[in-house]
């Protein structure tokens, strides 16, 4: 996932960046020492990015991105910093970056700006700032037989113009328009039925968090709004063997955050089949 930060950070081109080893100054975690030979002439600006990716029983995966600038104080250089913090601001604020088994999504935190003077030199001062993002991931799901979280998000995708993150091959950098609408569907837990099982078959309770994204509140109410109507008259979704998931309980919330939370829960049972396996085979038959 870092290489992805870096490709992304790369192509946005921020001015006044100053070149190390033929490319543009963005290290992760940490910079060259400035008499490393890699320099090109001066060693302002520059990008140092850490991602921090760690478990969380919640989401699975969370953490935090920081980008730190930093650029010689002088009219160029402040006037370079201001661009950038705007511009580094923007592009990562929303963005979806993927790679083979996670996607994540950043939220701006807060941005602390800060000046000092270069050690050993004190005629010479340097101006920056550190931008510090959340993360949130979106696992990547493999398909499973009676797998509610991807039926449900099939449900979605069949029904809704709609990128649904669970079953789409995201590019590894994309940053939804305006009219754009992606949604994430995950479990939130798994417990035993309240209807009866029997011999043949098992009942399992299921609940789950549909996250609806969009640049537009507007967009999202409105999915959100015709997904409620739609489970409410229905009463259930078509898992992927053709049986059906009951739908007991819907809830959305305005209140939980878009990202971390998900906005809708829904609650419901499905019945798994036993496997009924060969009995012994009979080695001969007697009749009297």
């Amino acid at each position: 996932m870092k290489n992805v930060v870096y490709k992304y950070l790369k192509n946005l081109d921020i001015a006044g960046l100053a070149t190390y080893d033929d490319s543009p100054a963005i290290f992760n975690d940490q910079a060259p020492d400035d008499s490393d030979r890699g320099w090109e002439g001066n060693q302002y600006g520059r990008i140092i990015y850490g991602l921090n990716l760690k478990d969380d029983p919640e989401r699975k995966v969370s953490g935090t991105m920081q980008i730190a600038l930093a650029f010689l104080f002088t009219a160029g250089g402040y006037n370079n910093l201001l661009k950038a913090k705007k511009a580094l601001k923007s592009a990562f604020e929303g963005v979806f970056l993927s790679d083979e088994e996670t996607t994540i999504s950043l939220v701006w935190r807060n941005t602390e700006s800060f000046q000092e003077k270069l050690e050993g030199q004190d005629d010479v001062e340097v101006c920056g700032a550190v931008l510090s993002f959340d993360a949130y991931a979106f696992q990547k799901h493999t398909y499973k037989p009676l797998d509610p979280v991807n039926s449900l998000a099939k449900h979605l995708a069949d029904n809704w113009n709609v990128t649904v993150i669970n079953s789409t091959d995201l590019e590894e950098i994309w940053k939804p328009g305006p009219e754009d609408i992606a949604a994430y569907v995950r479990l939130d837990s798994l417990q035993p039925g309240t209807f009866p099982s029997t011999a043949a078959c098992t009942w399992l309770m299921a609940t789950m968090k549909v996250h609806v994204i969009s640049e537009s509140d507007n967009q999202s109410d409105q999915m959100i709004m015709e997904l409620l109507q739609n489970l409410q008259e229905k009463e259930r979704f078509r898992m992927n063997d053709g049986s059906p998931f009951f739908v007991n309980q819907l809830q959305y919330s305005t209140k939980l955050d878009v990202l971390r939370d998900g906005q809708v829960t829904v609650r419901g049972q499905y019945g798994k089949l036993t496997e009924i396996k060969d009995s012994q085979k009979m080695n001969g038959l007697n009749i009297n």
